[in-house]
């Protein structure tokens, strides 16, 4: 029953905005844009918009783009601010909608993720323009015209000891065993 009341929300404030296209200067934010972790780690990125005080924001959709093969989505939580509208259908979990509509610099979401291999990976946004879920809805009706960017993730693989270190601190334990040993039969 709260998942079609969510879906309702969701699709009043974004039918809403369909009647026109608004010019917006609302700019989309990845934070930190760039993080170097190694395999195995988690980390974290928030979603920050800044959004003109002109065209407040009834509610939100975007897609997660990113290389499944170096990155795994772990969790999606919607800031506070919002009502997650992210559900069935929805693979990413990434919408929200909020009353009154939202302005300034506003927290949308904060994305974990799983470091998986090694490479240089992408974190990326976007919305589908046939999909009236997604994209910013206007208070004033329309959808917002937003500047998107994206994060860098660099990851390395884990750091294995050299072969040739152990051999010699090896070695070395081998050797003081020993010379302890003599030590005792004299």
């Amino acid at each position: 029953m709260f998942s079609n009341a969510k879906r309702a929300i969701a699709g009043l404030f974004l039918t809403l905005g369909i009647a026109q296209s608004a010019t917006a200067g609302l700019i989309l934010k990845v934070v930190p844009e760039t993080t170097t972790v190694q395999t195995g780690e988690s980390f974290q990125v928030d979603l920050w918009a800044s959004i003109p005080d002109a065209e407040p924001v009834l509610a939100w959709g975007l897609d997660l783009e990113m290389n499944a093969q170096l990155l795994g989505l772990n969790n999606v939580l919607v800031d506070s601010t919002w009502l997650p509208l992210g559900g069935p259908g929805d693979g990413d979990g990434l919408g929200g909608a909020a009353l009154p509509p939202q302005t300034g610099e506003a927290r949308l979401a904060t994305l974990s993720f799983s470091a998986l291999n090694a490479g240089s990976a992408e974190i990326g946004l976007s919305h589908t323009l046939t999909d009236f879920s997604e994209g910013f809805a206007l208070a004033a009706g329309g959808f917002a015209d937003y500047e998107v960017a994206s994060a860098e993730v660099e990851i390395a693989d884990v750091a294995e000891p050299g072969t040739l270190g152990l051999l010699a601190v090896s070695l070395l334990g081998l050797g003081l065993a020993r010379r302890s040993k003599g030590d005792e039969l004299h």
